[in-house]
């Protein structure tokens, strides 16, 4: 069976602005309301949240929300080790990498992205979307596997993708956004209430 797999990548001790998936957006915390976005998806057979620091309120989270939580416990400093542990890729053919800090990211952005990696994947080896706070990675469970086993640069270890866009066949939608609606600081958080409430989209 054909598998894709959406892998949700969170944190708890953002120094900028801690615990910030946890934040209230509306109705429900920032990490559930992505979890559900992630949910909606039509062309993924599977949801899983990587978190290094979790104090079991990640845990109690993916048990409510129904999706899988991976228990391998790395150095922050080593996040492609943790989304390699989290299952087995060997029988994963795509693999599609959100983050837990973009409670503004919209369904279509997976779908479409899902839809064009696998209309393309023989052209190339990883796409980007490159909308931060919209952003969508997507890549096999082979060429992950082979960037487990070859990346070896610090910063390659700590974001997942920065091997492949480096060193692999990559598809980079250009330019990117120029406003960030990732969620940092409170700033950011203040904004993106805004305009969720602009858009009357806070009861997700």
């Amino acid at each position: 069976m054909y598998m894709v797999i959406i892998v949700i990548q969170a944190r708890l001790n953002s120094t900028r602005l801690p615990n910030k998936v946890l934040l209230p957006i509306g109705k429900s915390s920032c990490l559930v309301r992505i979890i559900r976005t992630a949910k909606g998806s039509k062309l993924a057979n599977e949801v899983i949240v990587v978190c290094p620091d979790d104090n079991g309120t990640i845990a109690d989270i993916c048990r409510i929300e129904k999706v899988g939580l991976s228990e391998f416990r790395p150095s922050e400093r080593n996040v492609l080790a943790e989304f390699w542990h989290a299952r087995n890729w060997q029988d994963t053919d795509t693999v599609v990498r959100i983050t837990a800090d973009c409670p503004l990211l919209e369904l279509s952005e997976i779908d479409n992205g899902i839809t064009f990696f696998l209309t393309n994947q023989s052209k190339f080896d990883y796409y980007y979307n490159n909308y931060d706070g919209s952003d969508v990675q997507i890549f096999s469970g082979k060429t992950l596997k082979e960037t487990f086993e070859k990346a070896k640069n610090p910063d390659e270890l700590e974001h997942v993708c920065i091997y492949m866009e480096r060193n692999l066949r990559s598809y980079i939608v250009q330019p990117p956004r120029i406003d960030s609606l990732s969620l940092n600081t409170k700033n950011d958080y203040d904004k993106i209430i805004e305009i969720c409430w602009s858009l009357r989209c806070v009861g997700h």
